[in-house]
Parts: structure tokens; sequence; C-alpha cells
């Protein structure tokens, strides 16, 4: 049966001991200096360093900095929220050229399971649960705004444990192109 390309980026569903998401969020600091575009749904990395002052009109000293992950980084988890401020009311991604610090919010807990869209290959097997793979980074198409199109890379489905996403099943539907997978992040940055 034919399934939706529509890929959304990592959506939390559940822990890897079956109890649902609890919407669970850490609130991490995005520097003006950052040069990604950054959506619901991304992957983010740890960057070196802390906001140090006020961010959207919040203290915010201490809060952790960020960066999108590129493929096959090591996650610290999804961005699931995005700051807003007095001014803006509707930020729904941060743009690669920011005028200001933002401050998103993140599912980073190690043992989250995350929905992610496969790419267009066809031709998978039921074999490929329980493997590893990569991911590959996209920018959402014209009109799509707030929404990651980070699919996983089926061409990297392999028994490798360096792979940083771990395939526990299916949320739904068959093998075929633009499979939707449950993941956990094998390679987390809080193990």
């Amino acid at each position: 049966m034919a399934q939706l390309n529509r890929p959304n980026g990592f959506s939390p569903r559940s822990y890897l001991n079956g109890a649902d998401w609890n919407g669970q969020a850490r609130q991490y600091y995005v520097p003006a200096s950052d040069t990604s575009a950054l959506y619901i749904g991304d992957l983010v990395e740890s960057l070196a360093g802390a906001s140090d002052g006020i961010v959207l009109k919040q203290p915010s000293i201490g809060v952790p900095a960020l960066a999108k992950c590129a493929a096959g980084a090591n996650p610290r988890g999804v961005v699931v929220g995005i700051g807003t401020d007095v001014v803006d009311l509707s930020p729904s991604y941060l743009p690669a050229t920011k005028l200001k610090a933002y401050l998103v919010y993140v599912a980073d807990d190690p043992q989250l399971v995350f929905e992610v869209q496969g790419d267009n290959a066809a031709t998978l097997a039921a074999t490929c649960v329980g493997q590893f793979a990569d991911y590959t980074v996209a920018t959402p198409g014209a009109g799509v705004n707030g929404v990651s199109a980070t699919v996983l890379t089926t061409a990297t489905i392999a028994a490798n444990a360096a792979l940083p996403l771990r395939i526990l099943g299916l949320a739904g539907g068959d093998f075929t192109a633009y499979t939707r997978f449950l993941v956990s992040l094998n390679l987390h940055e809080l193990g």
C-alpha cells in the first residue's frame, strides 16, 4: 500500500518502557550567531557554552547552547517547541539568519522513542527492525512552516551499532516507500 510522503522530522511517541511520552522537554539556547534554520522535529546537539544574560526578555543565565545536528552526529534530542517573546508570539521555526538569540524546547530523554518517516526507498523487509540507520537532514519545501523534513535514510540500514538510530519497529503501514519507523537515539549524548 502506498504511503504518503509527509516528512515531519522526529516526533516523540513513548519511552522505551512503553509509557506514553508525557510532553516533558528541557529549555536550550540557540545563539544569534547560529547559521542553520531550525524546525520542530529537528535533531540537535550540544555546543560548548551557555546563555549569559536575557534571551527573549527572559532571564536565561546558564541555559545550555545547542545547534542543529548534521547527519551522523550524536544527538542531544529533538526540538519540540520554539520560545516566543512579547514582540513576536508566532515563530514556528528559527531562520538561518538570526537577528537575536532564541530559546527552544528539546525532548532530550535518552529513553524516548521517536516516529520518523523513511525516505523513498521501496525495497525494505521486516529484517530492518532491530537494525541501525542514519538520517538525512533536509529543508522543508515552500509553504511548509515550522516542521522538519529530516528522514531516516533507508539505504544506511545495517547491523552497524555505530549508526545514530536504532529501528524498533513501524509506526504503522508496511515496508514500502515512506515507511514510518519507530526509532531510539542509539548514540544519544547522554548515553
